[in-house]
């Protein structure tokens, strides 16, 4: 049986989960403004590993990853890069075989990025 501290505690964790994901979706989606965007959205990005700690597997595997599925369209190829280092970190959390899954149609959309150093860290992300 859980302790009162241990539910109040899970409750809360589960509603400040709740209450950060729409603001971690926002800024994951806001490619209009790269100037004013982009430094924003490369903290974010880069940070991925550690919002999967904070999120959970679950959530990382049904919220955090298909925002990653965004990254293949942005205009800078800096948060790209930011995107795929991320994909270490998130993949301990999500385990492998989730990642595998996942990611195989987003890493095939870097493969064919224009910028080399995309291309270079996606294959170094695999190996």
């Amino acid at each position: 049986m859980q302790s009162y501290k241990t539910a109040n505690y899970d409750l809360e964790l589960r509603n400040l989960r709740r209450m950060f994901h729409p603001i971690i979706s926002d800024k994951a989606a806001q490619q209009k403004r790269p100037d004013k965007d982009g430094p924003i959205q490369m903290l974010h990005f880069s940070n991925f590993g550690q919002l999967s700690d904070f999120f959970g597997a679950k959530m990382t595997r049904n919220e955090l990853i298909p925002l990653l599925g965004t990254c293949p369209n942005n205009r800078d190829f800096q948060i790209r890069l930011a995107c795929l280092k991320s994909v270490i970190g998130i993949g301990i959390k999500a385990g492998k075989l989730t990642l595998n899954d996942s990611m195989l149609v987003i890493y095939s959309q870097f493969l064919q990025d224009s910028q080399e150093l995309v291309v270079i860290e996606i294959i170094r992300t695999l190996g």
